[in-house]
């Protein structure tokens, strides 16, 4: 059963944006791409590699993360954006840690 943000996005957007996830291969630490929102009523998802393969985050990859998200968004020209907190859980940073790299970012 998938956890986390990962699970609570395909439990409501359903998995073809997770199939389009996986056509585009592995994702460089701190790198981001973007997939349709599936049946959620947004325009994209933006999915982030802000843990390694270890399921460990880093200041690092929080940072690139949010980084690559947002060069994203503007390139787009989006007018908003929701982040969940990236590298909380099962990266291993606390939310408040998480958040504070996100926010200075």
């Amino acid at each position: 059963m998938p956890q986390g943000v990962s699970g609570a996005i395909k439990k409501k957007a359903g998995y073809a944006p997770f199939r389009e996830l996986g056509r585009t291969g592995a994702l460089k630490l701190g790198s981001a791409v973007i997939t349709s929102a599936g049946k959620l009523p947004y325009q994209a998802i933006i999915h982030v590699a802000g843990i390694n393969m270890f399921w460990c985050a880093s200041a690092y990859s929080i940072r690139t993360s949010v980084i690559s998200a947002m060069h994203i968004v503007n390139t787009r020209n989006y007018t908003s954006v929701a982040f969940p907190l990236i590298g909380a859980g099962s990266g291993g940073f606390s939310p408040e840690q998480a958040l504070q790299f996100m926010q200075k970012t």
